[in-house]
């Protein structure tokens, strides 16, 4: 369901666990989130052998001359933070 929602561009894997990340070539923050927020949505109708998902989602902006660790770091905060908050949403960092 997801990989109908991403461009040809658009690269999905699974990050570990039960975390994924999705990197979107030219897509800025607000594009990146509402994405996320269409995830959301879409992952909360679906309902697998009887079993209900949740999505939370930490979305990021590369900044030019940031170290990709650096970006890493501050999505994986916004992750931490939806968690935080009672999950099921979207948070980014700025």
């Amino acid at each position: 369901m997801i990989k109908d929602m991403l461009r040809e561009t658009d690269v999905f894997c699974r990050w570990g666990g039960d975390e994924f990340a999705i990197l979107l070539p030219d897509t800025d923050l607000e594009g990146g989130r509402l994405l996320a927020e269409r995830i959301r949505a879409g992952v909360n109708r679906g309902v697998v052998k009887g079993v209900e998902f949740s999505v939370s989602t930490g979305v990021g902006q590369h900044s030019t001359d940031e170290a990709i660790d650096s970006l890493l770091e501050r999505v994986d905060a916004a992750l931490y933070l939806a968690r935080k908050n009672g999950g099921d949403r979207v948070e980014t960092s700025n």
